[in-house]
């Protein structure tokens, strides 16, 4: 759905790295969230915030949100 809405794919799901990285998976951007100890809340500003100020960046990227920083690797 992601794809066909030209849309970044938010997620906390691990799996996605495998998915793109090894098997090719065709995507226009996926934002890793791997925000610990904090609550849901906490984690949607986080996320919106990064995507507002980062959205060109990371289109098109695998990009992993810590607590300690933001890693956008872009795509081939």
């Amino acid at each position: 759905m992601a794809v066909d809405r030209n849309a970044i794919l938010l997620t906390e799901d691990k799996d996605f790295g495998e998915l793109v990285h090894r098997l090719r998976m065709n995507h226009c951007g996926i934002l890793l969230v791997r925000l610990l100890k904090m609550n849901s809340t906490e984690k949607s500003r986080r996320a919106i915030n990064v995507i507002l100020s980062q959205g060109d960046a990371l289109m098109n990227s695998f990009s992993v949100l810590s607590n300690e920083q933001l890693r956008i690797r872009p795509g081939k």
